[in-house]
């Protein structure tokens, strides 16, 4: 029997595409539902935002995963440690507009402060 190793492992671009479904239909929703959870995010931030702190927090444990970033239009995880391999998944018009509204701060309630030290970049 030979055992073959994946590159990409679990989590899928189903399963990212599935755990950003769930977070609802409008982005108000999904400010409901961050809020819920108690998400706090860095408006303009690809990696500290409030779906990259909500993925960090479910998928970012898995010990295949290296790094996870959300840009406007997808979310970028990259997979392994020695030999690195990345994935984008598409974001819908709904988390769009989340994104877009977050990083103009109309979700003021989901706004985690920084220190004046910490550089953001989208």
């Amino acid at each position: 029997m030979i055992l073959r190793r994946t590159l990409v492992p679990a989590p899928t671009v189903a399963d990212l595409v599935d755990l950003l479904s769930d977070l609802g239909n409008s982005p108000a929703d999904v400010a409901r539902r961050l809020n819920a959870l108690g998400v706090r995010g860095v408006p303009t931030d690809v990696n500290q935002c409030a779906i990259a702190v909500y993925l960090n927090a479910v998928v970012g444990a898995d010990r295949h995963v290296h790094s996870l970033s959300v840009w406007n239009d997808r979310v970028r995880i990259t997979f392994g440690r020695i030999l690195t391999q990345s994935c984008d998944v598409p974001l819908s018009s709904c988390l769009q507009q989340f994104i877009d509204r977050f990083d103009a701060r109309g979700y003021p309630d989901l706004v985690r402060t920084v220190d004046r030290n910490e550089s953001a970049a989208r």
